[in-house]
């Protein structure tokens, strides 16, 4: 940095946030990986990441294992993608070079690109088409004289590489314009985490923005006269910068939407909402809504929501949290372009939003549920208070959004009684995860959920407030409490992507490479299995479906393909379908990508994002095939069982030991010290599990994994191989847990007894699970005096005892309608305790 640099530097104060910290971590060595895979294709970044819709654009594909690009797949079907052909070259094409067509019709949004290549599909990165003038940035700009010279209303599409680029950029404003400088970052998959600053032409600070939402920047001047105004742009705190830290820069005075309220409108209606922002055509300001003291435009605009469903419909790369949500896109179109996209979402419920006045107990809103209620946190300390009547035992849920609106606002609500004021729950957060290890699908939030269960008929005090709130406020802090009446449900998420970076999926012919990670959310209850199946694979690629178990959250969906499968690459969909009342109810999983990994031995989260949808590509066969071959097992809680697998070697430098370790474990299953190996010279292993006694009974999957080190050289005539990591998921194995081998039914039901007298019963059995052992049989008639029943069994393969009740003769007239008949089975030395009702009566 030159001298006059330096005089537009201001003195910033240094507060990291998570994702501050995340990026540091990330890049103390790069975004390389720190141990060499066998390829992948992985795609980090399109130079430029965008264009203006009616123009074309020459890009550059940076990556890993990008070798022998063949063509880009799209998210948008009218995008073209053409190689360059090399000018020194006739014939040939320039390697990792596109030029891509975005027709006229085209809407602004971001859409997903993948490399189709000689390894495989790539992970997606996001291609952006814009509605303003695009160009790229150009060196040098690294200081003020060296400003790059730019018209409002241009995206500048650039790069901060190395850790200390800054880029200047210069632009003519008229006195009293209200430009806007947005700086797209985490929302187009770039690294950067950026500053921007905007200063006048005799370098007084006018503007700066850094983290408005996420790793993404929004600055706003008013011109105070006609002429030139500078933009700097840095990496926040010079952590890091690279091919990866690339960004999008737009000047513009198109409308920029802060806030939408409420955020939630009626289903299959054309409904009413309130914008706040810049820009807005016809917007008035509004004295009451300010960012950084300056007034936001207020406008009423109309949008006509989808019938209500669960989906989610948003070209926006929403994070894990986020994609919990149902919702649709909204963007406000103008004379100078299109606004940032908002995501709304659709109730069936009536929406009923915050009255003024309701910020204490005494001037509580009264409500009926079920409702959406709606609310800002528009002023210090600012908490809301509402009012409701229940019956004893109603439930409502209580799911509030606000972090997964994108407002900054950390919300919690208080239930208590309106008569003795006593706190019946305080609820803050979303302690439920999905991911166990929180590295591929981090999805906690503070937004909270709760079953509220009324304790008696009465009436009830609900405070809404943020813990934030004594000093974050403003327009943009929304909330909105959905209160609804419990309606179970689930949603499904399928990740592509390794532990150790993006990927795309990619089914080696005769094996399976990885896995997909699939997450399930239960929602209001729902505690049932959901089963997990792929859809629309390629020919020659199966999967077999798997079951998320009681009490399961993720599992590893495993693709193989055949050993003659055709190559190439085809759209695949991943569905979960469960029963619920009754019902078969399905739900297409939404697709998701590992964008970047968790930093290497750092126990901090991936990042990862929706994606517009999932790619599976058959490309030649692996150095192994590992296959399951016990592939179905049923023990009791507190029993064992062995897995026998076997391992195919396919290439012959796979005279290594491989290990095998288990994907995605379940309720604490122990397995060999979560690890076993298969020698060099042995192609087979037994795996041991052991089931906790406390294991809940159901179906569940699992996924045996094997990874080795493998000599590799992309060049087969090469004398160095260097070691490479593989690892090549098994066929899933599925695990029945049962705590009974028998279905009992009597005959008779009921039996009467004379004094004196005896009543035989026969108790018969329809086994399963495989159990063909002994039954021992008793029978206790509490409450009968006089009345006793010798021990029976039923022998091992024999479906039918004989039960005598006899009578003493002083036995008393007594009756009992729930006389208990109790079958034990042994297995694994485990006791299994089965029983069925017998009415008893003793008459004279």
């Amino acid at each position: 940095m030159g001298m006059s640099d330096l005089r537009f530097c201001q003195t910033v104060r240094i507060s990291l946030h998570a994702g501050s910290c995340l990026l540091a971590l990330f890049l103390a060595g790069g975004t390389g990986w720190a141990q060499p895979y066998l390829p992948h294709a992985r795609l980090l970044a399109v130079s430029p990441c965008g264009a203006q819709a009616g123009t074309s654009v020459e890009v550059t594909l940076i990556g890993e294992d990008l070798d022998e690009v063949s063509r880009l797949i799209f998210g948008h079907q009218g995008l073209r993608a053409e190689p360059v052909p090399d000018p020194k070259k006739p014939g040939t094409f320039v390697p990792k070079r596109f030029k891509i067509t975005v027709p006229a019709d085209v809407p602004p949004g971001l859409y997903d690109v993948r490399a189709v290549t000689r390894w495989g599909i790539s992970n997606p990165r996001l291609f952006v088409v814009g509605d303003l003038k695009e160009v790229n940035e150009t060196e040098p700009n690294n200081d003020v004289s060296q400003a790059q010279k730019v018209e409002i209303g241009t995206t500048i599409n650039g790069v901060i590489n190395p850790n200390v680029d800054v880029d200047y950029f210069a632009f003519t404003a008229q006195a009293g314009q209200r430009v806007i400088v947005r700086c797209d970052a985490q929302m187009i998959d770039s690294l950067l985490d950026p500053y921007v600053q905007v200063f006048d032409a005799s370098g007084r600070l006018l503007a700066r923005s850094w983290s408005y939402r996420g790793r993404n920047t929004v600055a706003e001047i008013r011109a105070p006269s006609t002429g030139t105004y500078l933009v700097r742009l840095n990496q926040f705190t010079y952590l890091a910068g690279g091919e990866e830290y690339f960004y999008r820069l737009t000047i513009s005075t198109t409308p920029w939407i802060d806030a939408v309220y409420p955020p939630v409108v009626p289903a299959g209606k054309s409904a009413a909402v309130t914008l706040y922002g810049r820009n807005l055509p016809g917007g008035q300001p509004d004295a009451q809504a300010r960012i950084d003291g300056l007034p936001l435009d207020r406008v009423e605009v109309s949008v006509q929501a989808p019938p209500d469903a669960p989906q989610l419909v948003a070209s926006v790369p929403l994070a894990p949290h986020e994609m919990l949500r149902d919702g649709f896109e909204y963007r406000l179109k103008s004379p100078a372009g299109v606004s940032n996209p908002v995501v709304l979402s659709t109730t069936t419920a009536p929406i009923v939003l915050e009255q003024p006045e309701n910020d204490s107990p005494e001037k509580a809103q009264p409500v009926e549920f079920p409702a959406e209620l709606v609310g800002r946190i528009d002023k210090p300390n600012d908490r809301d208070w509402y009012v409701f009547s229940a019956k004893q035992n109603e439930v409502f849920v209580l799911e509030a959004f606000a972090q997964r609106l994108g407002a900054p606002v950390d919300v919690y609500f208080l239930i208590r009684r309106a008569d003795t004021k006593q706190v019946l729950a305080e609820v803050d957060d979303t302690p439920e995860i999905l991911d166990p290890l929180n590295t591929r699908f981090y999805s906690f939030s503070t937004d909270p959920v709760y079953t509220f269960v009324a304790p008696a008929d009465g009436k009830y005090e609900l405070l809404v407030g943020s813990r934030t709130s004594t000093f974050q406020y403003g327009p943009r802090h929304i909330y909105w409490l959905s209160v609804r009446r419990p309606h179970p449900d689930f949603r499904v998420f399928a990740v592509e992507g390794y532990d150790y970076g993006p990927a795309g999926i990619t089914v080696p012919r005769g094996g399976s490479g990885h896995y997909v990670h699939v997450f399930c959310l239960r929602k209001d209850g729902f505690a049932g299995e959901v089963r997990v199946q792929a859809e629309g694979l390629p020919g020659g690629v199966n999967s077999t479906p798997q079951v998320f178990g009681p009490g399961v959250k993720s599992l590893a969906l495993v693709m193989r393909a055949t050993a003659d499968a055709p190559m190439g690459e085809a759209p695949v969909r991943i569905k979960g379908t469960a029963q619920i009342n009754g019902q078969s109810v399905a739900r297409e999983a939404r697709p998701a990508t590992l964008a970047w990994p968790s930093p290497e031995g750092q126990n901090q989260p991936g990042v990862t994002r929706l994606c517009q949808s999932l790619f599976v590509a058959v490309r030649e066969k692996p150095p192994y095939n590992l296959r399951a071959e016990t592939t179905d097992v049923a023990v009791p809680p507190g029993g064992r069982f062995t897995v026998k697998l076997r391992l195919e070697r396919l290439w012959p430098d796979v005279k290594v030991p491989v290990n095998v370790q288990a994907a995605y474990l379940v309720n604490n299953l122990a397995f060999n010290n979560n690890n076993v190996a298969i020698a060099p010279d042995k192609n087979e292993v037994e795996a041991q599990f052991e089931v906790p006694g406390n294991f809940p009974p159901g179906a569940y999957n699992i996924t045996l994994v094997g990874t080795a080190q493998l000599p590799f050289n992309k060049d087969p005539k090469a004398n160095q191989k260097p070691n490479h990591r593989h690892l090549e998921a098994a066929n899933p194995v599925t695990l029945t847990v049962y705590n009974q081998v028998a279905q009992v039914s009597l005959e008779p039901q009921a039996v009467t007894l004379k004094p004196g007298g005896e009543a035989p019963v026969t108790v018969r059995i329809t086994r399963l699970h495989g159990y063909t052992g002994e039954l021992k049989v008793n029978v206790q008639p509490q409450g009968l005096q006089g009345v006793t029943a010798a021990d029976v069994s039923i022998p091992a393969n024999a479906n039918e005892a004989r039960l005598v009740l006899k009578a003493a003769p002083n036995a008393p007239n007594a009756s009992n309608p729930n006389v208990v008949v109790r079958l034990t089975a042994s297995v694994q030395n485990i006791a299994l305790n089965h029983e069925a009702k017998l009415s008893v009566t003793v008459a004279k």
